[in-house]
């Protein structure tokens, strides 16, 4: 079961539709301040230049101590959590754009496994840490008598215009994208290399690998069908 959320604020009690929202006074991140980063991030992940400094990853961190020190309270507790959400059957279905001599062919990803989520030890990138952010619970998890914590709609979704951010295309190398992926980063050497996210139409994949393990990792939850 994940882990109840922590974040530094009263602890309250509300119901909804998908059950009770909980938090604890024992985390040293106010939800305020992780609401405004999140919210600076969405602003500056629209530039393309800034975009590549959020993909870097992060130095290679101690397996215990490194984790252990720099994720505490509201993230640690997040991050925790969201590593042990049961990933959904199926992934999003995706369609080839326009092929090419180098597109990947025939990407059928209901033939593709969903992996783990990686442990916080693979030196993730901004982008895959926001992605956490984004998590919701599952109906069935919903509906247990102790449902694991909900994020706060405002968290998910300003972290949900980060990643959505993070597919913008680079107009200063052609328009070409990369892959959605976020552990991948890998970019099309040609505008519609990549196949796109049928749902949303808005992450790009080189191939089902990676769009099985993206959605595996949380892609889930910030996807949306385009309107």
């Amino acid at each position: 079961m994940p882990q109840p959320l922590q974040v530094a604020r009263h602890s309250t009690r509300s119901s909804n539709a998908a059950g009770s929202s909980r938090y604890q006074e024992d985390g040293p991140y106010r939800e305020e301040d992780v609401l405004i980063a999140l919210q600076l991030l969405a602003y500056l992940s629209k530039y393309p230049h800034v975009r590549q400094a959020f993909y870097k990853k992060r130095g290679d961190p101690d397996p215990v101590h490194h984790r252990e020190s720099s994720l505490s309270g509201f993230a640690r507790s997040l991050v925790a959590r969201a590593s042990t959400a049961v990933p959904t059957p199926t992934p999003a279905p995706v369609v080839p754009v326009t092929p090419t001599a180098t597109s990947p062919a025939n990407i059928i990803p209901n033939a593709a496994p969903l992996y783990p989520r990686p442990p916080m030890t693979q030196a993730p990138n901004i982008f895959s840490l926001v992605e956490r952010f984004t998590f919701r619970p599952s109906a069935n998890e919903a509906a247990l008598p102790h449902p694991p914590e909900f994020l706060p709609p405002e968290i998910q979704y300003w972290a949900g215009v980060i990643m959505r951010n993070a597919c913008r295309k680079d107009d200063s190398r052609g328009g070409i994208r990369q892959c959605a992926n976020m552990l991948c980063g890998r970019w099309e050497e040609s505008p519609r290399q990549f196949a796109k996210c049928r749902r949303c139409r808005k992450a790009k994949y080189c191939g089902k690998e990676c769009q099985s393990r993206a959605w595996a990792e949380g892609h889930r939850f910030w996807c949306s069908a385009r309107e």
